[in-house]
């Protein structure tokens, strides 16, 4: 097995264990856990986005928007212990959300997925693009939605090389 393949094979099985996982947050401690990556838990450094990108119409149709419904939007970075895992942009659809949960969302350091837990939520892949090499190793675009299927959040995530090691 060439290294280029080693490499190919790692990214697969990390796409596989986050597409199988309950929430993108387990399946990356669990990653963290298995291959020996930092220690702690995983928690988001936000990051400061002066005019956030506007949603297209195919993200407002997957999230049923309705009118008047406000959509806001989250970009942070996954870290376990001080080492960058992840970046993820969140659209999320606050009115559908309880208060708790949207404080918690725009005050604390832990991921979304960990936020909504209580939710129930469900995960629906809607893209995967291995890039395999880089910083950013792989990619995935996922729709969260509430155990009655109605969608809370479109999510962005770029996993980085680090996990690969």
């Amino acid at each position: 097995m060439t290294a280029g393949s080693r490499v190919r094979a790692c990214v697969r099985a990390l796409s596989d264990r986050i597409l199988a996982g309950p929430t993108a947050t387990a399946a990356l401690l669990d990653w963290c856990e298995f291959r020996g990556i930092a220690s702690g838990p995983i928690r988001v450094v936000q990051r400061q986005v002066e005019r956030p990108p506007g949603p297209g119409p195919d993200l407002i149709a997957l999230l049923a928007l309705e009118p008047g419904e406000r959509l806001d939007y989250r970009s942070v970075q996954l870290l376990r212990g001080d080492v960058p895992l992840a970046w993820a942009e969140n659209w999320f659809v606050p009115g559908r959300l309880p208060d708790g949960i949207n404080r918690a969302l725009a005050t604390s350091d832990v991921p979304f997925g960990e936020v909504v837990a209580p939710l129930r939520p469900r995960r629906r892949n809607l893209g995967v693009r291995f890039t395999g090499e880089g910083a950013t190793v792989l990619e995935h675009e996922a729709m969260l939605s509430d155990r009655h299927g109605l969608p809370l959040c479109l999510v962005h995530e770029r996993y980085l090389e680090v996990l690969l090691g």
